[in-house]
């Protein structure tokens, strides 16, 4: 008989879908790096399947680990849902507001938004939870956060509430060859090393993305993926490619050495607000996102000044 296994083992597979690293699953989550490595064993065990290879001590996951995954983290959506309803019913003498969001958010227009809104709501406890795109959906969708922060597409749809649009940017060291164009074309980068942090951080358009991988074979060209943007910005910075990103980063304290160059595609990211069943009708969270709103015209302001395109709501 297959045995259920624990939110634990299942935290754990999510996050090691994510990072593909066991040491920085490990890290993650506050266990050793020899206890994640049984740890992935006992899942295995349990499940009967294959659900990781190594290949060039990389984690790959395999199809049976792909299939999986949006049916263990609505899983764990809803397990944090119940925790959360815990702690509520435990202490009501605390008011507390749940915000999801992205990472481009999380450094950038959220910190700001935080200060103006806890100076008029000193006694409103809030908590952040900084994911993946997709992970953000996520928990909106199981009412696992009243507010959630990030792109609206068609996976976002309903939603009517955008606070920031910009342009998909090139963001490069300042010595980089492109630096000095005003703006860069697809075919700019036929003879470089573009990074991205493709899987669930950044919607971009598929062309592009066919258009990057078949420079693959080129030296020094091609699409590097990464799982994280500031890592997407740390590799520009030391001129090793150059970061498509939302630009709305060089607003973040990791910008330095960076500048930010419209991308000619003309793609459009816009950051909006989801609210979930329990964030309609609050009132606390009706007041964040007007809080937020004024961050992201302060933000466009700023990004204007550094010739990025930005348009507010």
């Amino acid at each position: 008989m297959i045995r259920t296994p624990s939110l634990r083992s299942l935290e754990l597979f999510s996050t090691l879908m994510l990072t593909r690293s066991l040491t920085d699953t490990a890290k993650r989550i506050g266990i050793t790096q020899p206890a994640a490595s049984l740890a992935l064993k006992e899942l295995e065990a349990q499940t009967g399947l294959c659900l990781f290879q190594r290949s060039r001590q990389r984690i790959v996951p395999t199809p049976q680990a792909e299939a999986l995954l949006p049916h263990i983290e609505r899983l764990l959506a809803q397990a944090e849902a119940v925790q959360r309803r815990i702690g509520t019913l435990q202490d009501t003498s605390v008011s507390t507001l749940q915000i999801a969001c992205i990472p481009s958010f999380g450094s950038t227009l959220l910190p700001q938004t935080i200060a103006g809104f806890k100076r008029k709501n000193p006694h409103l406890q809030i908590r952040v939870d900084v994911q993946h795109f997709a992970r953000v959906l996520d928990l909106v969708d199981h009412d696992t956060t009243e507010l959630g922060f990030a792109y609206i597409t068609d996976q976002a749809a309903g939603t009517d509430e955008p606070l920031l649009t910009v342009e998909l940017s090139c963001l490069m060291a300042e010595n980089h060859p492109l630096a000095g164009r005003k703006i860069v074309r697809l075919k700019d980068l036929a003879e470089h090393t573009v990074i991205a942090a493709t899987k669930g951080f950044i919607p971009i358009p598929p062309d592009v993305l066919a258009y990057l991988q078949q420079n693959d074979e080129r030296p020094n060209a091609g699409l590097m993926e990464v799982n994280n943007v500031y890592t997407a910005m740390a590799l520009a910075r030391e001129g090793i490619g150059i970061a498509l990103a939302n630009p709305i980063l060089l607003l973040s304290g990791h910008a330095g050495g960076l500048v930010g160059r419209p991308f000619e595609t003309g793609h459009t990211l816009t950051l909006g607000v989801l609210r979930s069943a329990s964030g309609k009708g609050n009132a606390a969270a009706g007041a964040f996102i007007d809080e937020a709103r004024l961050t992201a015209r302060l933000g466009a302001e700023r990004l204007s000044r550094l010739g990025i395109a930005a348009r507010t709501a």
